[in-house]
């Protein structure tokens, strides 16, 4: 079962899993009972700036409770092209 977006840590440093809200010691337990297994890629997303310690607080959280497959992605920039001057 895989889906994008498993996690989504906000600007603020809270933890979501869908659109509910977490503590980062429940996290393994609300994604259970969202049906993750270990066995399933984790999706954390992530706002630029982001500390380090968040990013590891996290793997290592989710890694001690069996989830191994996890990838940190940040959420897709806007790109916009200005036109030339004539």
């Amino acid at each position: 079962m895989q889906r994008p977006e498993t996690i989504r840590i906000s600007e603020e440093g809270r933890i979501y899993v869908g659109d509910r809200e977490t503590r980062l010691n429940r996290l393994a337990r609300r994604l259970r009972r969202e049906g993750y297994s270990e066995e399933d890629t984790i999706y954390v997303s992530i706002p630029e700036g982001t500390p380090r310690r968040v990013l590891v607080s996290v793997g290592r959280e989710l890694a001690s409770r069996g989830y191994r497959r996890v990838i940190f992605t940040r959420p897709p920039r806007a790109i916009a092209e200005a036109e030339g001057e004539e």
